[in-house]
């Protein structure tokens, strides 16, 4: 592995481990890269910064998302509306045309988890803002359950699906249980309950593309709203040189309205 890449990743866990280590577990709004069915309310924001290696040049995903819209009730039904937040992420990646790309995402949470009704929710991913046939672009729909047995907590799994708009042939193939010409993909994970300060995740979305993927995480919460993430993303298209890549990953998650005075 190169000096540089090394150098890296070790700023990133030095940035992570100096932080104090807090007690709570809040989960992020995605397994790992799949989407959940929880989206931020009004306010709330989150930043990441990914860096994965795949033999070559590292690939690094840098963005910011933001809740737009507030939690409310739908009438006296118990249900309730979670949010809607959208984001900006930036993909770099030697070789990559464009090799610094620019894509949206917005997610609106539907409901939100109540007794036995999931968290569900309605999302665009992956959508490239300068050239719509250099990504997935794909729209989805996700549900998150909590599962517990009596007080004992036994972590949460996502399931869901999407379809990608029509773009570029080479931004998506099918995989099972699709075939082409389908755009269709399924998607979901499970992420374990906390040990301590740290969780495991693991989730796939499907298709070949530049999100079809497997992924393994361990995730370390090293304060409040802030995890330190570190495994293995293993790719939908095994013909690629190399298919699979380790990655570390650095998000945290904070209140805009606290910081201006907001309620």
């Amino acid at each position: 592995m190169p000096k540089s890449l090394l150098k890296l990743f070790g700023a990133v866990l030095a940035l992570g481990c100096a932080l104090p280590v807090g007690g709570a577990q809040a989960y992020p709004n995605a397994v790992v890269f799949s989407p959940s069915g929880e989206a931020k309310p009004l306010g709330d924001a989150s930043v990441l910064t990914y860096i994965a290696y795949f033999g070559g040049s590292p690939l690094t995903w840098a963005g910011m998302n933001v809740g737009i819209m507030p939690t409310f009730a739908y009438g006296n039904t118990g249900l309730s509306f979670g949010g809607l937040e959208v984001g900006l992420d930036l993909i770099s990646m030697a070789g990559l045309v464009p090799a610094n790309k620019p894509v949206f995402n917005a997610k609106a949470q539907l409901l939100q988890e109540s007794g036995m009704v999931p968290s569900v929710a309605l999302g665009l991913a992956d959508l490239a803002v300068s050239t719509l046939d250099t990504s997935l672009n794909a729209t989805y729909a996700v549900a998150t359950k909590t599962l517990s047995w009596g007080d004992l907590s036994l972590g949460r799994v996502t399931l869901g699906g999407g379809v990608a708009l029509p773009g570029s042939p080479a931004a998506f193939r099918a995989t099972k249980p699709f075939s082409a010409p389908s755009q269709a993909f399924v998607l979901g994970g499970y992420e374990s309950p906390a040990w301590g300060p740290a969780y495991a995740a693991i989730d796939h979305i499907g298709g070949v593309s530049e999100l079809g993927s497997t992924n393994l995480g361990l995730n370390f919460l090293v304060n409040s709203g802030t995890y330190l993430g570190l495994g293995l993303t293993m790719g939908n298209d095994r013909s690629a040189v190399p298919p699979d890549a380790a990655y570390v990953y650095l998000a945290s998650a904070f209140s805009l309205l606290d910081k201006t005075g907001g309620r």
